[in-house]
């Protein structure tokens, strides 16, 4: 992959995370970074545009199985 274009890639997924960090840090106060590891490669879909439903689509079900996750885990603090 040529540099460029793996810089714009990895940029993208980044703008793909904030999105996620936001709307962890709206629901509980903490980012994602302050829970245990998930597999957020594993939603991520490189095709799908920026903007697009598809986009919010991903995002949205990648948020709610996070959501599900953290709160099955952590019983007691939600």
């Amino acid at each position: 992959m040529e540099l460029k274009s793996q810089f714009e890639a990895e940029r993208k997924f980044d703008r793909f995370m904030d999105l996620i960090n936001e709307k962890v840090e709206a629901r509980y106060g903490l980012g994602v970074g302050d829970f245990a590891d998930f597999d957020f490669w594993g939603y991520y879909d490189e095709g799908v545009e920026e903007g697009t439903k598809d986009w919010e689509n991903m995002v949205e079900n990648l948020f709610e199985d996070y959501r599900y996750e953290l709160e099955s885990e952590h019983k007691d603090f939600f």
